[in-house]
C-alpha cells in the first residue's frame, strides 16, 4: 500500500470492516461506477485525462483495465480521483494539510460523517486526524 491509502485506512480503521483494503475497494469502485459522476465530472473521463497525461497512454478499448493495473501496483501513488472517490464512497470529506496549511479538500460525500486531515510533506502522506461531524 502507498502512505495515502495506509494514511486513510489508519484514521477510519474503526469505522471500515476489518479485512477492508482501501485501495482495493477504490478499484472495484471503479470498475462498478464508470459512469458515476464525482466532483462535476465522470469518472470515465478522469481516467481518459490521467491515462493520456501522466502514463502517456490512450488506451481506449481497456481503460478501465489498464488504468485498475496501474492502481493496484501497491507502489503507485493515489490522487484526486481516488481521494474523491474515497470521499463519496465512505461519506468523509478529506482535507490535505501542507506545513500547517489545508491546501485541498475532496468533499464529494451528500451525508459526510468525518472530516479526516493528512498531512502531506511534498511527498509523502502521514495520518492526522478524524473529526465527527
Amino acid at each position: 500500500m502507498s502512505c495515502l491509502f495506509d494514511s486513510i485506512q489508519n484514521l477510519l480503521m474503526d469505522e471500515l470492516p476489518k479485512n477492508i483494503d482501501i485501495r482495493n475497494y477504490v478499484c472495484q469502485y471503479i470498475k462498478n461506477n464508470f459512469h458515476e459522476k464525482i466532483a462535476d465530472d465522470t469518472i470515465e473521463n478522469w481516467l481518459k485525462i490521467i491515462l493520456e497525461n501522466e502514463f502517456d497512454t490512450n488506451s481506449k478499448d481497456d481503460m478501465i483495465d489498464t488504468y485498475i493495473k496501474i492502481i493496484e501496483n501497491t507502489n503507485q501513488w493515489g490522487g484526486g480521483p481516488e481521494l474523491s472517490i474515497i470521499s463519496k464512497a465512505f461519506n468523509i470529506i478529506i482535507k490535505i494539510q501542507y506545513q500547517n496549511q489545508i491546501i485541498a479538500t475532496f468533499n464529494c460525500s451528500d451525508d459526510p460523517l468525518y472530516i479526516i486531515i493528512l498531512d502531506w510533506n511534498g511527498g509523502h502522506y502521514e495520518p492526522c486526524h478524524k473529526i465527527s461531524i
